[in-house]
């Protein structure tokens, strides 16, 4: 159901992605980047919300919201693409995608008669461990900067390595947050 309706902030991503590549214009994406990486927290409540709203027989309903938001998104990249160019569609995808999180969420929630407090209880230690992590990565020089590597291999390499100390960096917040 969500698929054929949803522009994932990661079609964008590529599309930037390739483009710096081509170009040889790293730097320039990197805002875009940072800017999509930020709607992409939305997912977490976008995509359990819809497959609860199917589960729970109201696909009707996930339609016309993700239909609604669509169109919405539509809308808003036609004119901040054409106002800020990549940068104003990563605004655009980040703000329509919180808007859908916030529908899909509440609805499912209203759907199972259950409140955003008691979801927002359960988000305390994951949030925690966000920012620990982004603590970690702050204090590393190794978060939202750009990398100084050149070539292939060793972009790569600054990657996995961003990636690697962020993951321990969470899942040890996460830990010592459960216990």
């Amino acid at each position: 159901m969500k698929a054929p309706l949803k522009i994932h902030p990661l079609m964008l991503a590529a599309v930037v992605t390739f483009w710096g590549w081509q170009s040889g214009q790293w730097l320039a994406a990197v805002p875009v980047m940072q800017i999509l990486a930020i709607g992409g927290v939305s997912t977490v409540f976008v995509y359990p919300s819809g497959a609860l709203l199917t589960a729970l027989g109201r696909i009707d309903l996930a339609f016309y919201l993700y239909a609604i938001t669509t169109v919405l998104k539509v809308v808003l990249l036609l004119v901040l693409v054409n106002y800020a160019g990549l940068v104003g569609g990563a605004i655009a995808l980040n703000v329509v995608d919180w808007i859908d999180a916030v529908t899909i969420s509440a609805a499912a929630l209203h759907c199972m008669r259950a409140s955003a407090g008691a979801l927002l209880k359960r988000l305390v230690r994951p949030v925690l461990a966000s920012l620990a992590m982004v603590a970690v990565l702050g204090w590393l020089g190794m978060a939202w900067t750009p990398t100084t590597a050149t070539g292939f291999g060793p972009l790569c390499l600054d990657a996995a390595t961003r990636v690697a100390v962020g993951a321990v960096g969470y899942a040890g917040a996460l830990v010592g947050l459960w216990l």
